[in-house]
């Protein structure tokens, strides 16, 4: 099933939910709106991270609109939630920027205030 236009160019509201120390990882949960319009077609999404100052890249395939993710602690990165539709135009999201910084405790929570959205 296609998804309708006015689906696709909503806001995708990509943002950390929370980000936890555990061992040497952070794990980060990242979620955004749902492009599903009906309960029969199952969406694809691909999620791109990159360290911001290098060339490390990770890539994940989900049908969910919430995932986790292991990233190294003080690092910066950029996220990017993209749709996978065979044979149509590509839908992805605005970058989200993900300091590792900001949490060092099995407790912590990172606030959505402690994150920032950019287009570059």
């Amino acid at each position: 099933a296609d998804v309708p236009d006015h689906v696709t160019s909503a806001p995708w509201d990509l943002r950390v939910v929370r980000m936890t120390q555990q061992s040497a990882l952070m794990l980060t949960q990242v979620c955004w709106r749902s492009r599903q319009t009906d309960s029969h077609s199952q969406l694809m999404y691909l999620i791109t991270w990159q360290v911001e100052e290098g060339v490390l890249r990770g890539n994940l395939l989900t049908n969910s609109s919430c995932t986790t993710l292991s990233l190294w602690p003080d690092t910066v990165y950029r996220l990017q939630v993209a749709l996978l539709r065979p044979g149509s135009q590509e839908s992805q999201s605005e970058f989200l920027v993900v300091d590792t910084h900001l949490a060092h405790t099995e407790s912590s929570t990172i606030l959505p205030s402690h994150v920032t959205t950019g287009v570059g």
